[in-house]
């Protein structure tokens, strides 16, 4: 099935996983807190933003690169829901929290370098 799905487009993996757990649209709208006009919009378009990805990727328990791709592993690692459930957590923050989040990441990132310098 994930080698089949390589060579559709985005909105038909999302149709399959729908399919494949009962959901329609609303449903998905609902388990991924996205709209159900921008799911419509999306389902025309097909570009959705990076944070639409992560929760639909979220919501559907599958990795983002493949809801998006249709390469790479298609179902959720453990470490990845981690990171998943963490990032659609900061997106939730306001824009001035999101900044300082990015900042003491930027500074932790800049400490463990340092460290590895010694």
């Amino acid at each position: 099935m994930e080698s089949e799905q390589k060579s559709v487009g985005l909105w038909p993996r999302i149709e399959a996983e729908m399919r494949a757990r009962g959901w329609s649209m609303s449903e998905l709208a609902r388990q991924s807190e996205v709209s159900q006009g921008g799911l419509s919009y999306l389902k025309k378009h097909g570009k959705p933003k990076a944070s639409t990805l992560a929760s639909l990727a979220r919501a559907l328990g599958i990795e983002p690169l493949w809801l998006a791709t249709g390469r790479g592993p298609r179902k959720v690692r453990q470490p990845s829901v981690a990171v998943m459930d963490l990032a659609y957590r900061i997106h939730r923050l306001s824009p001035e929290l999101q900044q300082l989040v990015e900042a003491v990441l930027a500074y932790s990132e800049g400490i463990e370098g340092q460290q590895g310098e010694d």
